[in-house]
């Protein structure tokens, strides 16, 4: 049975740096497509890594990953086991939240074997910027005659996920 127990670190406002694989002992981890993708605010994000056993010995282990504060793991996982020179593909599923910043986020996938080698990769997530302005009318006299001057009051929301600048004359 394949399945692994995930976790990942939220790099918000610093580049995620992304690592092609790492080969701790004789474990090996790497993101099976690409080292960085990018999603929008309220999506799924499906990816695959593919751990690596050099050894000619079984190795088993718990695969696991810190998700950014918010998201939320959609797949099962939980114990891994890889046979001699074989390889394992854990396909992890995350959901961005709708209320997710633009930016850079990290998910690290790391293996955690009995000979208590780690060995990880990355894959960097960047959340694109949604931009989104509502002007809603607050108050505003009913009835103005012409060419006078009068006061209305509005309210200006960014319903987006990145800062907006907004001027209105």
């Amino acid at each position: 049975m394949i399945a692994a127990l995930l976790t990942a670190a939220a790099l918000q406002g610093t580049t995620a740096k992304a690592s092609v694989a790492q080969q701790v002992g004789a474990v090996s981890i790497a993101a099976a497509d690409s080292t960085s993708r990018e999603a929008s605010a309220g999506e799924g994000i499906t990816t695959a890594f593919v751990a690596s056993n050099h050894s000619n010995a079984p190795v088993a282990g718990v695969v696991s990953v810190t998700l950014p504060s918010g998201w939320r793991l959609l797949s099962r996982h939980g114990e891994l086991r890889i046979a001699p020179q074989g390889r394992a593909v854990l396909v992890v599923s995350v959901a961005v939240p709708r209320a997710a910043a633009a930016g850079q986020y990290a998910l690290v996938v790391r293996f955690s074997g009995a000979d208590g080698k780690n060995p990880d990769a990355t894959l960097a997530i960047r959340v694109r910027a949604r931009r989104e302005v509502e002007v809603a009318l607050l108050e505003a006299p009913g009835f103005v005659p012409a060419g006078e001057r009068y006061t209305a009051t509005y309210v200006v929301s960014n319903r987006g996920n990145a800062s907006q600048r907004v001027r209105m004359r």
